[in-house]
């Protein structure tokens, strides 16, 4: 014993309380300072380091969001899929597809009907029958559940994006957006949801479903900005410890202070856990907002975009069919030429209008959900879980050391070095 307490620095026994109350002082004066945004520097990198994670949280659940299959059958023969904000990249996430011959719901094969109906779910709640392509407890749909089986399937958007840009949120979720949303499935559900005699009607339900689907991934990138930021601040707090009282590294003092901080951080992890899972809970159950502005003119946005991306499918397929007509190969210079000079005119009415409506409804309420979301969540984080912290963590170990009680461990006791 005596040679392992010879490892200590040596401390005059009148002085162990003094020394003792001081390093448990400069541990709660550190932690403060380190949750402490006007503190935040060199020394104090945390807040620094949770922005960046903010960011990635935010940029992660915007790739996310639901992209658009704008080809019909017999029209078009290319897919775009608008997956990120950048417009002009849109052409070169396009891509060969087979033409199909164009069919009604009604008479699609067996086969066909078992892939459409493998394409959506919903968030757990209680479906009717009318429902029932959108039901199930886990998501479903095709490209989502490969993406999150299959690290290697991913879309072109994903692939052109760099992981240091999305940190821990550099996770096949990201890719559970694309193809989210068609047009051929959107008219498909807004004639099963549809009334008899009701011309043009669109259920609400196609809105919400469609909506509600896109939404219930968020749960994944959450648990990510979670875990993440738990891990963030436990890592600075106990390496804060680590450096205050790392004299006493051998001793049952700074094995017990840590268990004791080690056991707070995980009681408060736990409660705020809770309440960011409600945040998501509340979002993805119903579609709701009063911000009814900034949804139309995310709405807006999101129909020009689409409007903008379906005409020149239509251009496309115009084109083709017009030199087909000649029954020569294309000359590419002329076939370019030819598609600057096509009119809406000679276009005509395009007849999916109803379904990019709704597309860009869906997308809409996606953006403006999406930003509320992230806020609502960082807002709390900071709010409610750091500053408890920050409140509770002062005499956190003096209190449960039990220094001030007369039933306490003595000063003396708490510095013998443990096995």
């Amino acid at each position: 014993m005596d040679e392992e307490l010879s490892c200590l620095p040596e401390t005059p026994n009148d002085k162990v309380q003094h020394i003792v109350r001081q390093h448990l002082s400069k541990f709660s004066q550190v932690a403060q300072q380190l949750l402490d945004r006007s503190y935040a520097s060199q020394n104090h990198a945390f807040h620094g380091d949770w922005k960046e994670l903010c960011d990635q949280f935010q940029k992660a659940i915007e790739f996310m969001r639901p992209g658009c299959v704008l080809a019909t059958p017999n029209t078009e023969k290319v897919v775009i899929n608008i997956d990120v904000s950048d417009d002009d990249e849109a052409s070169h996430r396009s891509y060969s597809i087979t033409p199909k011959r164009s069919r009604d719901a009604d008479s699609e094969s067996p086969v066909a009907k078992r892939h459409r109906q493998n394409l959506f779910t919903t968030p757990n709640r209680t479906v009717s029958h009318r429902d029932a392509n959108f039901s199930g407890n886990e998501i479903k749909r095709e490209v989502g559940q490969n993406k999150l089986a299959n690290p290697h399937v991913h879309s072109v958007g994903y692939s052109r994006i760099k992981q240091s840009e999305f940190g821990p949120f550099y996770n096949k979720y990201l890719d559970i957006g694309w193809r989210a949303l068609s047009l051929i499935e959107i008219r498909q559900q807004i004639a099963i949801q549809g009334l008899a005699g009701v011309p043009e009607f669109v259920n609400h339900k196609v809105r919400q479903n469609f909506a509600l689907n896109s939404i219930n991934p968020w749960k994944y990138p959450l648990e990510t900005f979670i875990d993440n930021t738990f891990d963030l601040l436990r890592s600075a707090l106990v390496s804060a410890l680590g450096k205050i009282l790392g004299s006493y590294e051998q001793t049952s003092f700074f094995r017990t202070a840590k268990q004791i901080l080690e056991n707070f951080l995980k009681q408060q992890e736990a409660e705020q856990r809770a309440i960011s899972m409600a945040f998501y809970a509340s979002e993805s159950v119903e579609l709701f907002t009063v911000n009814e502005e900034d949804f139309l003119r995310h709405k807006a946005e999101a129909l020009e975009l689409l409007k903008d991306q379906r005409r020149k499918l239509r251009v496309i397929s115009y084109a083709e069919k017009h030199f087909q007509k000649k029954g020569k190969p294309t000359d590419q210079a002329a076939y370019e030429e030819f598609k600057t000079k096509v009119t809406d005119a000679q276009l005509g009415p395009d007849t999916f209008d109803r379904e990019l409506e709704v597309a860009s409804y869906i997308r809409g309420y996606y953006t403006t959900a999406r930003l509320r979301f992230v806020d609502s969540v960082c807002a709390n984080m900071n709010a409610r879980y750091f500053r408890k912290i920050k409140t509770d963590v002062v005499y956190l170990l003096e209190n449960e050391l039990g220094l001030d009680r007369g039933d306490g461990k003595s000063y003396s006791q708490i510095l013998v070095v443990s096995n």
